[in-house]
């Protein structure tokens, strides 16, 4: 059962019904949702990439600054049993940088922020 903290508690009750054994852990995506910041959730607009589904980041190909070009891989994540590459979706800089290597990020979260090049 998942709680509003971010935990899921396991109970295991044998036919006497006294608990044989309880735990708790921290939701795997709970490290996620903290990690996301107001410069993130204010990030959305025409140069926000976000993840197109939950998924695991395997690979971060550009740094904060970098020029990119509309179609280049920013990042790439696993879903699925599959690699996703995530494109930049317009020519830029890449001013905000949201996940690193081994992030387990959901649906929709915003990965990275390219901005118009202003040179």
């Amino acid at each position: 059962e998942d709680t509003v903290a971010g935990e899921i508690n396991v109970n295991v009750w044998p036919v006497n019904g006294s608990c044989a054994f309880s735990m708790a852990f921290k939701h795997p995506l709970l490290h996620a949702h903290r990690k996301l910041d107001i410069s993130q959730k204010s990030a959305v607009g025409s140069g926000s990439v976000k993840a197109p589904m939950p998924g695991k980041i395997t690979k971060i190909n550009f740094d904060e600054g970098d020029v990119v070009q509309k179609g280049d891989t920013l990042v790439v994540m696993e879903a699925m049993k599959m690699e996703h590459a995530v494109t930049a979706n317009m020519p830029g800089v890449l001013s905000k940088l949201n996940c690193v290597v081994g992030d387990i990020v959901n649906d929709s979260h915003v990965l990275a922020v390219v901005s118009e090049d202003d040179e």
